[in-house]
């Protein structure tokens, strides 16, 4: 069985408060790892931990993501090059 890190184990892994993993697993979930839910419990798989740890290091090329995955990550306002693109696409 995989060890299962609670919100203070993750805290303490990430080096931030309780209150910092709860607000931001409610308000901005992509700064934090993907978690498991049991009711009311939260808990985070270690090796999922792990690997969000290392994927999220400065520096660190993962492998190439496709255009889509890259699409999907974005957020807030696409970008000017990206709306003209989209308009150029729907003309056709």
């Amino acid at each position: 069985m995989e060890k299962l890190l609670d919100e203070s184990e993750l805290a303490e892994v990430l080096g931030v408060s309780v209150l910092t993993v709860r607000r931001n697993r409610s308000a901005a979930p992509y700064r934090l790892p993907p978690h498991v839910k049991f009711g009311a419990s939260v808990r985070y798989q270690l090796t999922t931990v792990l690997r969000w740890l290392e994927e999220h290091e400065v520096g660190h090329d993962p492998s190439p993501k496709t255009e889509l995955n890259q699409s999907a990550q974005h957020r807030g306002r696409p970008s000017k090059s990206e709306t003209v693109r989209k308009t150029k696409n729907a003309d056709k």
